[in-house]
């Protein structure tokens, strides 16, 4: 009997059975979770405590999060399926989020899930218990389906349990537990299941049509996971495997089968159809994600070229926790292992996961599925990793490694589980040939296995070593042997039970040792990986604050700008129903991002703004700028780039009588505030000094103010306040201190000296200035009583701050300023300048003397719209109605207008006057703006997305006709 007779004999488990089996995999599933479901009561299953490190949502002494590293799911897949709730219950559909940015597509980005089954676990309870509900559901359906698979292969219970653990717990799937890839990867076994009873059923002249329209629908689930790269692949896997399981079925039997090749066509087609279907099925995702990735910045932002695994990582095999875990205390780097922990790790199998493997490649010439999984890992294996020979044939798949390798880990996750099921089959009921190969299997297998841990050892040390570049920390050689031992007793222990297994004459010896072999495959992926899924106190989850009710109270729906990295981490902010200008949702609407990024000089995923001015803030509509220190950065003098942290500081003590002196050239008109860094050490007597501004020109003190180092200590914070890459670092308690100032009217180009005067006295302990490199910076190096210093003094200075902000809130760290000109997300154009094209419109918008308050660039309209500023007054606009994705204004215009409305240029947005549609038009680059008749008229600006439409269509017709294929009764007599 061939092994695809075998195969399609191999009938499906009883009721029973797989009730039995899905117990088993929930009870893995709850063992893993059991620290959360223990502290249930006082803490939640996420890393949410990453609030603790953000100054604004800080609820006492700054904490260490319990994994810093894991802040996706917290930044935007709790916040997004929170928005999913809210906007369902009110029987919306969120297609767009209008917190972020000037606004972007929701359920375009994909990653927000709407339509995942596991998201239904976030709409239906609290978020405490869908946390639990989804991260079970998860394990159970990849573990149980995995299951059911390996039975349709004609895999023994046991055996096919221990492929299940391996795939429900491997790195993958337990490291993405908490994201959408994980989602996806939890049906990649029904679809190949339905593939495979599909053709069984085939086989046996049974309804095989309706498993077609099984595999329909799981290629939907697939596409509705919340991955659109996971379920690329996953789809290609589950369409390779139909393919050649069409030829295997053809082929199978010999000549006395009769002709089975005119079958195989027909159930091939209908599962390629059903296929189709299911992709059209999945349209109401695809099509809304396809165009925004067209309208996005994704594909120019990611390079082409391929940037595989490091094969040299192959000792993390064997001692995943080689650097550390980010959940545990022992976590030197975060960049380790390149590029971090989660990203090395979740190719991770497990040692006796692959022992079990290699068993099963003897099965590869008698069953066909086990030489197609063995096959399609080799090849994965060649492709993924940064082999140097490979490197040339890989250029040309340049358009495929744009996908990071970390999406396709799924496919040989499961063709691991699968082959080494077949290989743990094969010692439990001796499916292989007769004589001593299953024990030679076994022992090569096994022997092979401890020799890889033994090369590991010397392997791992050396990786770290290098990696650490000779400098190992102290605690890697605390933390390291210790783990290296406990996989050690993992890898013996389980190819001793995997050799005793081979030699077990009784069937209950062989489940005994196939039950210890469960139990270490377990542990050698759920417990030694556990840490990095770690819990975060309730108070620490999207705490509300005093700062944050603050924020709510003074802003309520207008735009906010956050200066500086220390924020609302893009989207949490939507979790508390504030709207800021950062997005981050890996896709960015193009206009919008390249705009942004221009004028905020920022690369970083979360598009932190480091500084603003009246033209940034007026044209992405902002009415409120948040800054920490009182110095909200404003027209700053001393830019940041926003690609290259701070340089070092260093400590200048400042003796009695010293003078210290900083010039500069003021870039602008409006000089008003100049602010320097200083410090104070602690001593019982203070020293005293005098801080003043020099024009050296006329000799005029523009500013002064007298210091002393006991009221300089006294009005530092009072709390430790987090610090970022862009965070000066200080050795002592150290502050902005200012001077303010009536502006100058014609500062700009002129040069102006920062003069710090220290009284004589005798002091141990006196002010402490602080100087810095400052690469990049045009300003002079300063002076220490006269003699030229060989680096500058971190300080600041700014124009047109008195003018422009005027103070909302203050609560400590942070002042909150109102932009006095800002009418905010809506107003009425007074000049307009047309544009001939985007770039002349990106170039108009970004030139130095651009006031967006005053002129608006309008593309694709004739020069006879052109209109001078100040040709028409009126009133701001009055937000009468508003929902995410609709606002009702009330305008009264004294003459023929625009409406400029600070919300992404996107394709959906319509617009209505008085109910009179009217055309949109592209303003300032990446905005909207709407022709507006004199006169008191009532605007309607709707975001109705034809793609959403579109595919809600295609999506219903898909799902109706997979359902009428179900009912297809097929052919039920003979080939």
């Amino acid at each position: 009997m061939t092994g695809d007779e075998h195969e399609c004999r191999a009938g499906p488990p009883r009721v029973r059975e797989t009730l039995l089996a899905l117990a088993f995999f929930a009870a893995t599933g709850l063992a893993f979770l059991w620290p959360a479901l223990a502290r249930f009561g006082e803490a939640s299953f996420t890393t949410a405590d990453l609030s603790q490190t953000y100054a604004l949502t800080m609820t006492g002494p700054m904490l260490r999060p319990s994994n810093a590293h894991l802040s996706d799911p917290v930044v935007e897949m709790l916040p997004w399926l929170e928005f999913n709730a809210q906007e369902l219950a009110a029987g919306r559909l969120p297609t767009w989020n209008p917190m972020n940015g000037a606004g972007v597509p929701h359920l375009a980005n994909y990653q927000s899930a709407v339509f995942s089954p596991f998201s239904l676990c976030f709409y239906l309870l609290p978020l405490k218990w869908a946390l639990i509900a989804a991260a079970l559901a998860k394990l159970c359906v990849s573990g149980l389906f995995t299951w059911l698979f390996l039975r349709a292969l004609g895999i023994g219970g046991l055996a096919a349990a221990a492929g299940g653990v391996i795939y429900q717990f491997g790195g993958h799937n337990l490291l993405l537990l908490a994201y959408p890839h994980s989602s996806v990867a939890a049906c990649l076994p029904l679809a190949l299941w339905a593939v495979e009873r599909t053709w069984q059923a085939a086989a046996g002249h049974a309804r095989w049509p309706r498993w077609c329209a099984v595999y329909g629908f799981s290629v939907a689930l697939l596409l509705f996971g919340g991955n659109p790269e996971t379920a690329a692949f996953a789809i290609a896997t589950t369409a390779l495997y139909a393919a050649a399981r069409s030829v295997a079925f053809a082929r199978a039997g010999g000549p006395r089968a009769g002709p089975r090749r005119p079958l195989a066509a027909r159930v091939l087609g209908l599962l390629a159809a059903a296929s189709l279907l299911g992709l059209v099925a999945g349209a109401v995702q695809v099509l809304p994600f396809l165009e925004y990735l067209s309208r996005s910045t994704l594909v120019d932002q990611r390079a082409v070229g391929f940037d595989g695994l490091r094969s040299a990582h192959w000792p993390l095999q064997f001692f995943p926790d080689l650097f550390g875990n980010p959940g545990l205390r022992y976590h030197p780097r975060p960049n380790l292992p390149y590029p971090n922990y989660e990203a090395a790790n979740t190719s991770y199998f497990g040692p006796l996961s692959w022992m079990l493997a290699l068993a099963g490649l003897w099965q590869c010439r008698r069953r066909f599925a086990a030489g197609f999984f063995a096959a399609l890992a080799a090849l994965w294996i060649l492709c993924a990793h940064d082999f140097e020979f490979l490197r040339p044939f890989m250029v040309w798949f340049s358009e495929l490694t744009r996908a990071p390798v970390n999406r396709s880990q799924l496919v040989p996750l499961l063709c691991l589980a699968a082959l080494a099921a077949f290989g743990l089959d094969t010692l439990l009921r001796g499916t292989a040939p007769t004589g001593m190969r299953p024990r030679v299997a076994a022992a090569c297998s096994a022997g092979l296995i401890l020799l890889c841990l033994w090369l590991a050892r010397g392997a791992a040390l050396q990786l770290a070593a290098d990696s650490y570049a000779g400098n190992v920390p102290s605690g890697h050689a605390l933390r390291v042997p210790p783990h290296m031992a406990f996989m050690g007793w993992i890898v013996g222990l389980g190819a001793l039970a995997f050799a005793l297994l081979s030699l077990a004459r009784a069937a209950w010896q062989r489940g005994l040792f196939a039950a210890a072999l469960l139990a270490l495959l377990w542990t050698q992926s759920a417990w030694v990986l556990r840490p990095f899924n770690a819990l975060s106190k309730d108070e620490h989850v999207f705490p509300r604050t005093a700062a944050i009710e603050t924020l709510q109270r003074e802003i309520g729906r207008e735009r906010l700008q956050v200066i500086g990295e220390d924020t609302l981490p893009p989207q949490t902010n939507m979790r508390y129903g504030l709207s800021t200008l950062a997005v981050y949702d890996a896709l960015w609407v193009r206009e919008y991002d390249r705009l942004y990024r221009a004028l905020f000089a920022t690369e970083s995923n979360w598009r932190e703004s480091f500084s603003s001015s009246a033209r940034d803030a007026g044209l992405f509509g902002a009415r409120y700028l948040l800054a920490r220190d009182q110095w909200p950065r404003w027209n700053p003098g001393v830019p940041i780039d926003g690609n290259r942290p701070l340089a070092p500081t260093e400590a200048l003590a400042l003796a009695g009588g010293s003078v210290l002196e900083q010039s500069f050239v003021a870039g602008r008109d409006g000089l008003d505030r100049v602010a320097l860094a200083l410090g104070a050490e602690n001593d019982p007597r203070p020293a005293f000094a005098r801080l003043s501004l020099i024009d050296p020109e006329s000799g005029v003190e523009l500013a002064s103010r007298p210091l002393d180092t006991h009221s300089l200590r006294a009005s530092l914070p009072k709390r430790a306040l987090p610090l970022f890459a862009f965070d000066a670092r200080y050795g002592s308690p150290t502050g902005w201190v200012r001077l303010e100032f009536e502006p100058v009217a014609n500062s700009a180009g002129r040069t102006f000296v920062l003069r710090l005067s220290a009284e004589p006295g005798e002091w141990q302990h006196g002010f402490i200035a602080w100087t810095t490199e400052g690469e990049g910076q045009p300003l002079p190096a300063a002076s220490l009583d006269g003699a030229t210093l060989t680096r500058r003094l971190c300080f600041d200075f700014q124009s047109e701050v008195t003018r422009d902000l005027e103070v909302a809130a203050e609560f400590e760290p942070f002042t909150l300023y109102r932009v006095k000109r800002s009418p905010g997300r809506f107003w009425l154009a007074d000049g307009v300048v047309p544009a001939a094209d985007a770039e002349a419109a990106f170039a108009a918008v970004t030139s130095g003397d651009f006031d967006p308050w005053a002129t608006t660039v309008l593309e694709g309209i004739g020069p006879q719209h052109a209109r001078p500023a100040g040709g028409t007054a009126a009133l701001a606009p009055r937000v009468l109605e508003e929902s995410p994705h609709r606002v009702r204004l009330a305008c009264n215009a004294a003459a023929d207008t625009w409406l400029v409305a600070s919300l992404s240029w996107y394709p959906g947005w319509r617009a209505t006057v008085d109910g009179v549609p009217v055309e949109i038009v592209k303003a300032n680059y990446a905005f909207l703006a709407v022709p507006l008749p004199r006169g008191a008229r009532e605007v309607l600006l709707e975001f109705d997305s034809a793609s959403v439409r579109l595919g809600a269509w295609m999506s219903a017709i898909g799902l109706c006709l997979l359902a009428i294929l179900a009912l297809f009764p097929g052919r039920s007599g003979g080939p």
